[in-house]
C-alpha cells in the first residue's frame, strides 16, 4: 500500500539530495505517494509565522508519515523542527533519513554529516499535559514555542511513567547511502506508518 509521505528538509543546501530521495519512486509501479514538496515553504517565508504554521499544518494533512531528510544543518532549522513536532502531536509516523552521503550532481561531493533531527527534539509529560521540547543553541532543553502543548489524554503516543522523552528513542534514523535507501525506502515508510497505527 502506498503511503502519503511529507518530506521535511532544509531547502537551500539539501534540495538536490532531497529530490534523490523523493524521486526514488519514479519508474516504479506504485500509487500516487502524495509527496509534499517543501520548496513551497521558501516562497511562504515572507508571510507571518502564524500564516506559515497554518500552511505547514495543512501540508501535513492526509500524510501518514513525516520523513525528515537530515543534511548538515537540518536539525537546527526552526520549520523542520515545527514539522516534526507537529507530526508527533498529530500522531503521524515519523522517521529520519541521513542524506549527507548522497553525492552532488554538479560536484560529485558528499556533505558533512549533521546532527540527528530526532536527537534534537522530544517531549515532556507532566501535570496532565505533553509539552514539546527542543535543544536550544546553548545545548539545553527548552520548550518549543511553535507547537502548543496537548492534554496527555489526547496524545497519540504512550506516556506512561515517562516525563522527558527524546524522539531518537522512539523513531528510526536511516542512512540513505549505507542503508541502500533506494531499495529500502518503501519498507522504512511502511514501518513508520505501522508504528503510528496507520
Amino acid at each position: 500500500m502506498a503511503r502519503r509521505v511529507f518530506f521535511s528538509f532544509h531547502y537551500q543546501p539539501d534540495v538536490f539530495r532531497a529530490n534523490v530521495v523523493k524521486n526514488a519512486w519514479v519508474g516504479r509501479d506504485r500509487e500516487d505517494a502524495g509527496f509534499f514538496n517543501a520548496s513551497v515553504v521558501e516562497a511562504t517565508k515572507k508571510t507571518s509565522d502564524d500564516a506559515l504554521r497554518t500552511f505547514l499544518r495543512k501540508g501535513l494533512e492526509g500524510s501518514s508519515v513525516l520523513c525528515a531528510l537530515a543534511g548538515a544543518e537540518t536539525a537546527s532549522r526552526r520549520w523542520v523542527r515545527f514539522e516534526v513536532l507537529q507530526a508527533l502531536r498529530d500522531g503521524r509516523g515519523i522517521m529520519e533519513i541521513a542524506i549527507h552521503g548522497i553525492k552532488c550532481a554538479k560536484t560529485g561531493n558528499t556533505a558533512a554529516a549533521g546532527s540527528s533531527v530526532l536527537g534534537e527534539l522530544g517531549f515532556w509529560a507532566g501535570d496532565g499535559r505533553v509539552t514539546f521540547m527542543e535543544v536550544g543553541p546553548d545545548r539545553q532543553w527548552r520548550r518549543n514555542d511553535d507547537v502548543p502543548s496537548i492534554a496527555v489524554s489526547d496524545f497519540h503516543w504512550s506516556v506512561q511513567d515517562k516525563q522527558g522523552v527524546n524522539l531518537s528513542s522512539m523513531f528510526k534514523r536511516h542512512d540513505w547511502v549505507l542503508g541502500d535507501g533506494y531499495a529500502n525506502l518503501g519498507s522504512w515508510v511502511e514501518a513508520a506508518a505501522k508504528q503510528a497505527g496507520y
